[in-house]
């Protein structure tokens, strides 16, 4: 059994492994589908040709990022290339049941190739933002740094059951993971460019505050820490103020609210199974909770916001609306397992009671 803890240690190894998981975890959520509602195409108001055409409704159409890159790149690429994949794909039967089954349309499949492609990439990064962050909080054995990761991203697949999936979300898992990792290091430059490029790919990137203003509380200077409390909301207030007025004239609503809703849908989804299932997540969290690493205990205070947004804005049954907070009920449920039920020995490294004045930088 040796050398298969020398391969979870072999950095090479677990790099290819991690993308070629990706592959599968994203191929699943692409063509799993079992109809055209839980497709790209699912919700007539956010269909994603109409997303990258900035004719769809809001706030569907508010979440530009993707959109906007998708045109660029498909600006930059010669015509002929356009029309060489659109004529391959009208040329094959099975592929052209698949875009009925999801009712994508013929003549916008060379879009929809760079939006998947950006979306893709995306995922991709993923379990590399999760191992940086794992190696950040853990001082442990390295097999255990590298197949945490592995597992939060074999995890994705829970999230398909339900509801419409859309293109923006998967950046935004992986934006905002990268930005807890930025913020962990202090590496304010980048952290911000990535916040700025999140607040363009979905308002909920702006809950970034959340953390930041619980993690560095009372560890720097005063000055600093309002300074980038005020710096996030003037960028959201900018950012998505803009977008917001842009876009003021497509129909629809900037908020759609669900409570009573979801209230109603809580009570069908009180099942036995369900319970049992939420019980083993909330136990598996709980366990030893004093004994996890302090910055998870902080940061799982993030968790608190998106839960009353989701019941206010969202759907509580798709599970989607919790991507960006998936990251830490992993790394906690992985703990318990880990460290607790199988005692494999690990370091706290303390990161928020080692951080250190932030620098002027």
């Amino acid at each position: 059994m040796s050398w298969i803890k020398s391969s979870l240690q072999n950095k090479y190894i677990m790099n290819a492994v991690y993308v070629f998981c990706a592959f599968i975890v994203f191929f699943i959520w692409v063509w799993t589908a079992d109809s055209i509602n839980t497709s790209f195409n699912g919700d007539t108001r956010s269909k994603l040709s109409d997303l990258i055409n900035s004719t769809a409704q809001r706030p569907y159409v508010q979440r530009v990022f993707i959109p906007i890159a998708t045109r660029t790149i498909y600006q930059t690429i010669p015509t002929y290339w356009h029309e060489s994949i659109s004529h391959l794909f009208s040329h094959q039967s099975k592929i052209q049941k698949e875009m009925q089954r999801l009712g994508w349309e013929e003549e916008y499949i060379p879009q929809y190739i760079i939006a998947l492609t950006i979306s893709l990439l995306f995922l991709l990064l993923f379990p590399f933002t999760m191992r940086s962050i794992v190696r950040i909080i853990y001082d442990t054995e390295e097999w255990i740094i590298n197949v945490m990761p592995l597992l939060i991203l074999l995890g994705l697949p829970q999230f398909y059951h339900v509801g419409t999936r859309y293109i923006y979300d998967f950046p935004a898992l992986a934006l905002f993971t990268l930005g807890f990792c930025f913020m962990f290091q202090k590496k304010w430059y980048y952290y911000y460019g990535i916040f700025i490029i999140g607040l363009t790919n979905k308002e909920t990137m702006v809950l970034l505050i959340v953390p930041l203003a619980i993690i560095y509380y009372r560890k720097i200077s005063s000055k600093y820490y309002w300074g980038h409390l005020i710096a996030h909301g003037s960028l959201f207030i900018v950012i998505r103020g803009l977008i917001t007025w842009y876009f003021r004239n497509n129909p629809g609503y900037n908020f759609a609210f669900h409570l009573f809703g979801n209230v109603r849908m809580l009570a069908d989804l009180c099942t036995p199974q369900q319970l049992i299932m939420w019980s083993l997540v909330f136990i598996l969290i709980a366990y030893h909770f004093k004994q996890k690493p302090i910055i998870l205990q902080k940061a799982l205070l993030t968790t608190i916001p998106f839960i009353i947004l989701t019941f206010l804005f969202g759907c509580i049954d798709e599970l989607r609306d919790m991507y960006e907070v998936y990251p830490i009920f992993a790394i906690f449920i992985l703990h318990t397992i880990f460290f607790s039920i199988f005692q494999f020995q690990y370091k706290d490294r303390k990161v928020s009671e080692g951080l250190s004045k932030i620098s002027e930088q």
